[in-house]
């Protein structure tokens, strides 16, 4: 037995089985009971488990010997069948132990074909160890990009209505309220003096930037928070829905206010890591930024590991693939909300111009309300994209390490 790799945040025992550690990002072998073989006939000599009920039985009769009646356990001895021939040679009753055959196990969940669930660490027999690109929500381990690809459209397609519904309650709706706010009052954080012939000079009002400083910041802490409630409600509503239970958008809300606080308190916690290392060099930012990008499924899967610490573990064993697809995720977000923005400024072209003066008429506060609104509408989907992003590189990432499967994520959502 090989140390754990310390660098795969998943290679810690079964909680079921604490005395069989991972070895080398690899579960031990689970322990199948001992099938007879193709005759079904028990090895002499030896004693099978009792099934379920039945008390211990004594030992088989060498090979060739009739069994020994009135023993504890045995049945009396077959009759011999009609006809007059004799019974098969050997004459033992199949084995009591009640194995069931390679295969058995529990009901299929919906669009699993594998017969049933397999939980981390104790695969189904017959079943592949690893994820398989039939399950609804994790991705191919072995399929690179296009699994990641492709599961992530199917997962966005199959929940979007809810995932809209739970993005509007905990994302749009805080930013309108905050747009409001600022709307409502006409700050003049930036006044331009136009000269003829001249360069124009900007004189800044300094306490109005303070204020206005002041309420983004409150809202952007409140806003994380409420952002932290969608995200977690979200990944609970791919997850339940993968395995199809019920998912209420009641319960999906009820589930990220539980654990908002935590979750919150990493992403500020990230933001602030994040920020520090755009400040020092640009470079350490963007690393840390791509680093952390897990820090969420972490937090809802893998509670008893630290979120953060996991993430970079997770991303630095795969950092090529993740960085890959969250370019992607990326270039897809910036470009469609970029033509959002486009649009959201055609309709309403005096919202560019909030806080300043000297340049035009000041926008009212029903276009900075109605900018941020058509703005916030359009980029949900956008935001619950690239959330779905994420899920299916954390699934697909976690897959490569320990069997996964939509059951066991499942299992590991907690309360």
């Amino acid at each position: 037995m090989t140390t754990p790799d310390p660098n795969n945040p998943w290679t810690r025992p079964d909680p079921q089985r604490p005395d069989a550690p991972y070895e080398d990002g690899q579960p031990t072998a689970p322990q199948y009971p001992q099938y007879p073989d193709a005759s079904g006939y028990p090895p002499p000599g030896g004693d099978p488990p009792p099934g379920p009920g039945q008390p211990g039985q004594g030992p088989y009769p060498p090979p060739g010997y009739p069994p020994i009646p009135n023993q504890p356990g045995y049945p009396p001895p077959y009759p011999p069948p009609a006809g007059g021939y004799p019974p098969p040679a050997g004459g033992y009753p199949p084995p009591p132990g009640g194995y069931p055959p390679p295969g058995y196990g529990q009901g299929p969940y919906p669009g699993e074909p594998h017969g049933g669930p397999q939980y981390m660490g104790n695969p189904q027999y017959g079943a592949p160890y690893f994820g398989y690109a039939g399950d609804p929500v994790v991705p191919d381990p072995q399929g690179g990009f296009g699994a990641w690809w492709n599961k992530t459209w199917s997962i966005f397609a199959n929940n979007w209505q809810q995932l809209f519904l739970i993005a509007l309650i905990t994302s749009v709706l805080p930013g309108i309220v905050g747009s409001i706010i600022l709307g409502s009052q006409h700050w003049e954080m930036l006044t331009i003096v136009q000269h003829a012939g001249s360069s124009d000079t900007l004189i800044f009002h300094w306490h109005a930037i303070g204020i206005v400083a002041a309420i983004g910041l409150l809202f952007g802490i409140v806003g994380l928070f409420a952002n932290a409630i969608g995200w977690v409600a979200g990944i609970w509503v791919v997850t339940r829905r993968g395995v199809g239970s019920p998912a209420p958008l009641g319960a999906a809300l009820a589930y990220g206010v539980r654990n908002c606080l935590r979750v919150g308190g990493i992403l500020l916690l990230v933001g602030l890591m994040t920020l520090a290392g755009a400040i020092a060099c640009f470079v350490p930012g963007l690393y840390i930024l791509v680093a952390s990008s897990l820090v969420v499924p972490f937090a809802v899967f893998d509670r008893g590991s630290g979120a953060i610490s996991s993430s970079f573990r997770a991303v630095n064993r795969n950092f090529g693939a993740v960085l890959g697809r969250l370019v992607v995720a990326t270039v897809v977000f910036i470009a469609a909300s970029f033509v959002f923005s486009c649009l959201a400024g055609a309709i309403f072209p005096n919202a560019s111009r909030f806080g300043t003066s000297g340049t035009g008429p000041s926008p009212s506060t029903f276009d900075i309300v109605g900018s941020s609104i058509l703005t916030s509408v359009l980029d949900v989907p956008l935001t619950m994209f690239f959330l779905v992003g994420l899920f299916a590189i954390y699934a697909q990432v976690r897959a490569r390490a320990v069997p996964t499967t939509a059951a066991d994520l499942n299992a590991a959502l907690g309360a």
